[in-house]
């Protein structure tokens, strides 16, 4: 594991939950 490769997947990760999260408080009014 490249550390290139650990902050792609970290910032990916990172995305994703703040996308979830997003969806989930507009979803929730």
């Amino acid at each position: 594991m490249s550390p290139g490769l650990l902050a792609i997947i970290g910032i990916a990760v990172l995305t994703a939950a703040l996308l979830l999260f997003a969806v989930y408080k507009l979803s929730e009014e």
